[in-house]
């Protein structure tokens, strides 16, 4: 099946009982349509069980791990769909003193949630729960959120996809996610969320507030991620070329202490005072974790593998200032043996 057929983008969005329709048959809507803002688009994923591998899609393994639930049940993964021929480019923040990166337009980047489950024979799947996504189109990027259809294993997905920046139509889409997610059973097979944690899934709506362009870092950051922005105001690309980065505290669970090839500190002077569940420095400051990559490679380490693999993809995709702008990363993963010499230094 193509992606065309996969991802279906209709007017049929507030709906129930999608899983159990046939192809054919369109979902019964929650209520009476009303109109839909110009620029809000209805979004459908019929098949999400390996929907991003079949479509292409590359996992960004960051250098530092993301966290986890006490149970270990849940799995944040964010993948890339770069365009054959468009190019990743590089600009230098004067006042951070860094480079920055830019997509290019066709390129998407979704942060797809996953909670495990055991089937009745007892083998363990996974079953996408959220997505969070952008796209970079040439009108602009656009902002887009799914969710499962119903509490069913492998449910379809059904989300909204808005402009970036215009505050009418996310509205109107946080509205409709808000309405969607009332009564409906949650992945998998548990009860419907309460009010609180819908207030807390139509808070990460607001993707404006926290994919602020070129943002620094900051490991004193409150509620949203301390790791530093891109120039389209994503996080996933840097996690992927930086050696180290602020603990992420999204969850309760940190794997990093657990990670041979991962190191902890603090500021300067500060003492590391716990790593579990979740790392903390003495002055209350979010721990840096910096992985050793060289050794993760002389040990055959798996999750280090498919970082490089992901610097890799990322390498494919850049021009040549952006390549050398991030050349240590590359050179970490045997990708160059040398600094490049690109007519440009990516300061620009």
């Amino acid at each position: 099946m193509s992606s065309r057929a996969r991802v279906v983008v209709g007017a049929l969005l507030l709906a129930t009982g999608l899983a159990a329709c046939s192809p054919a048959e369109p979902p019964t809507p929650v209520s009476a349509p009303t109109a839909v803002p110009n620029g809000l688009r209805p979004l459908m994923i019929r098949e999400p069980a390996e929907h991003w591998e079949r479509e292409g899609w590359v996992e960004l393994v960051p250098a530092v791990r993301l966290p986890t639930t006490p149970d270990g049940d849940d799995r944040i993964r964010v993948l890339a769909k770069l365009p054959e021929h468009g190019r990743i480019r590089v600009q230098w923040v004067a006042e951070q003193e860094r480079h920055s990166l830019r997509l290019p337009a066709g390129a998407a980047i979704d942060r797809v949630e996953s909670w495990s489950y055991r089937e009745p024979s007892g083998k363990e799947r996974e079953t996408v729960v959220d997505v969070r996504g952008l796209r970079m189109t040439t009108a602009g990027p656009r902002y887009h959120v799914l969710r499962p259809a119903s509490g069913a294993p492998q449910a379809p997905l059904l989300g909204w996809s808005w402009p970036a920046g215009d505050d009418v139509v996310h509205d109107e889409a946080t509205a409709r996610l808000e309405q969607f997610l009332r009564g409906r059973p949650a992945p998998v097979n548990r009860p419907a969320l309460a009010e609180d944690q819908i207030a807390a899934v139509v808070a990460d709506n607001d993707c404006g507030s926290c994919h602020v362009a070129d943002r620094p870092a900051d490991p004193n950051r409150s509620r949203i991620p301390r790791r530093p922005t891109d120039s389209d105001g994503n996080f996933a690309m840097l996690m992927v070329l930086e050696r180290e980065t602020p603990v992420s505290t999204s969850r309760p669970v940190d794997l990093n202490h657990r990670d041979p090839f991962v190191s902890l500190h603090c500021d300067e002077g500060v003492r590391l005072v716990s790593v579990s569940p979740m790392p903390r420095c003495r002055d209350g400051a979010t721990p840096i974790a910096v992985r050793d990559v060289a050794a993760g490679l002389a040990a055959g380490d798996e999750y280090t593998l498919r970082l490089c693999k992901s610097r890799r993809y990322l390498w494919d995709h850049m021009d040549g200032p952006a390549r050398e702008a991030f050349a240590a990363a590359f050179r970490e993963c045997g990708l160059v043996t040398q600094t490049p010499t690109f007519a440009s230094s990516g300061r620009r």
